[in-house]
């Protein structure tokens, strides 16, 4: 949480005030009885989600850029004891599917927020890959939270106690995942089609970000 805290600070600029109501939502939402896995996306969609387009390359200092990469590891990592615990025990009991469900579908909406509006800094890469890769750090870190979710209803599957249990785990995996590919996919085609920074492809990012913020009080 504090290193997520500095990284927003030094990304965003962002007042002390904003950065410490990052690190004390995510805190709120990880103690939230059954509902850890909200945790990273409430920390997702206030480093993530945003309502301005973004025309240029962020201007990030090589402090940032390590923290942010340092943060993209440790999200990756961070899944690693979930996945471990259920294939050691063989078993998904204490874990909700219905959680994972709302946490992919609230990632899913945020990524296609940024996508949408960092799809000028994208098409920035065709010209300079390695320059425009900082200001894609959060889209990544956003990417690797959804996988790492989508990848634990592997496992709620494999070691259901029993039949209504997987159709359960089916039924939310389907819901989540296919929702948050049919927002990533009308924000990549409604900025190829309208071009970038177009109006309905901010309000169509704006509306994500409100999904995503509506999906965290559910």
């Amino acid at each position: 949480l504090i290193t997520l805290g500095g990284y927003a600070f030094a990304r965003e600029g962002a007042p002390l005030a904003d950065t410490v109501t990052c690190v004390f939502l995510a805190a709120k939402t990880l103690m939230a009885p059954g509902r850890p896995a909200l945790a990273q996306s409430a920390v997702a969609q206030l480093l993530g989600s945003s309502s301005a387009c973004h025309r240029a390359l962020d201007n990030m200092g090589p402090a940032a850029v390590a923290i942010g990469s340092i943060l993209l590891v440790a999200t990756a990592l961070s899944f690693l004891p979930q996945h471990l615990k259920m294939a050691r025990r063989q078993s998904s009991e204490g874990v909700s599917a219905h959680s994972l469900m709302l946490g992919v579908f609230c990632v899913g909406a945020i990524i296609a927020n940024m996508v949408a509006l960092k799809w000028p800094q994208m098409q920035l890469c065709a010209g300079n890959f390695w320059s425009c890769q900082p200001s894609l750090l959060v889209l990544y870190i956003n990417v690797v939270i959804v996988f790492g979710w989508a990848l634990q209803f592997v496992w709620l599957y494999r070691y259901a106690a029993d039949r209504a249990r997987q159709v359960e785990v089916m039924r939310a995996c389907a819901f989540g995942v296919v929702m948050a590919v049919v927002l990533v996919a009308v924000a990549v085609a409604a900025s190829v089609g309208a071009g970038p920074c177009a109006k309905g492809v901010v309000v169509f990012a704006e509306a994500c970000g409100y999904i995503a913020s509506l999906v965290q009080l559910v």
